[in-house]
């Protein structure tokens, strides 16, 4: 029997390897259709590495401790610039706030204030396209919290970055379109993953009901994919059992027949409060 390890190392490597492929294509395809399709389907790739981040975080990418950050730093740093030792400790914050807190969600929040369900508006998605948030929350994410813990930072932070460097400089000097594959990328990044992690943070926390946030668990659906992978779908669950890896998380979801909300009434739910607010 294949242990989740290897699955999760399995799929992270098909699924990168499949999408970079397609983008490749494409762009011996087009070139102007090449770049804008790239753009696209590199920003959605960057979700699922969020995701994959978002599990190696809880320990679950690898069952063993020191494995779980060494393989996920050497798979994701060179596309996400962030260890998961830095993205387990604003996230760890995020976990310790609960739903019934004035600061679920809020700016008191650490790590996903920016992405506020609460302020899901046009100004926002634009600031996401032109860039601004992704700076914005590189920024956030990489603040140094004193002199000493900066110190022993020092090392690991060249390491990483000379790694990420060695890493795109060899794709671009030995394979075919690499720069503009690391330019899609980047401009992706910038622009396309803030988007989308905006409609998802917005689709899994909030509140239809009232003013707090919440967690929510959301069918697995075509529109719900676009934004969300299994590994993200029971999203309460996760904050009731977040030790939990996706699969087993999935798994317990389903034979507790937990009640999951539809993705296209919460998009409608948005669309028509928006209307009301240009009536008025």
């Amino acid at each position: 029997m294949i242990s989740n390890d290897l699955k999760n190392l399995f799929l992270f490597l098909l699924i990168s390897a499949t999408t970079f492929f397609i983008a490749v294509s494409l762009i011996n395809f087009n070139l102007i259709v090449g770049i804008f399709s790239s753009i696209m389907i590199f920003g959605r790739l960057q979700i699922y590495y969020s995701e994959v981040l978002h599990e190696a975080t809880h320990f679950n990418f690898f069952r063993s401790f020191r494995l779980n950050s060494l393989i996920s730093n050497i798979l994701l740093y060179p596309f996400l610039l962030i260890t998961v030792e830095q993205n387990r400790k604003s996230h760890f914050i995020h976990h310790s706030f609960k739903e019934d807190e004035e600061n679920y969600f809020t700016d008191t929040d650490p790590e996903t204030s920016i992405y506020s369900p609460s302020d899901f508006s046009w100004r926002n998605i634009f600031k996401d396209l032109i860039g601004y948030t992704s700076i914005k929350l590189f920024f956030k994410k990489n603040t140094k919290d004193s002199a000493k813990s900066s110190q022993r930072k020092i090392l690991p932070f060249i390491m990483y970055n000379t790694y990420a460097v060695f890493f795109w400089f060899t794709l671009i000097y030995f394979t075919n379109h690499g720069l503009k594959i690391f330019i899609c990328w980047g401009i992706s990044a910038l622009t396309i993953y803030s988007f989308l992690s905006r409609v998802r943070i917005y689709l899994m926390h909030k509140n239809l009901n009232g003013e707090k946030n919440i967690s929510r668990d959301i069918k697995s659906d075509i529109i719900s994919n676009i934004f969300i992978s299994k590994m993200m779908l029971n999203h309460k669950m996760h904050h009731i059992h977040p030790n939990l890896s996706y699969r087993d998380l999935n798994k317990l979801a389903d034979e507790k027949n937990v009640p999951k909300e539809n993705c296209l009434d919460l998009i409608k739910f948005f669309i028509r409060k928006k209307n009301e607010v240009s009536i008025l």
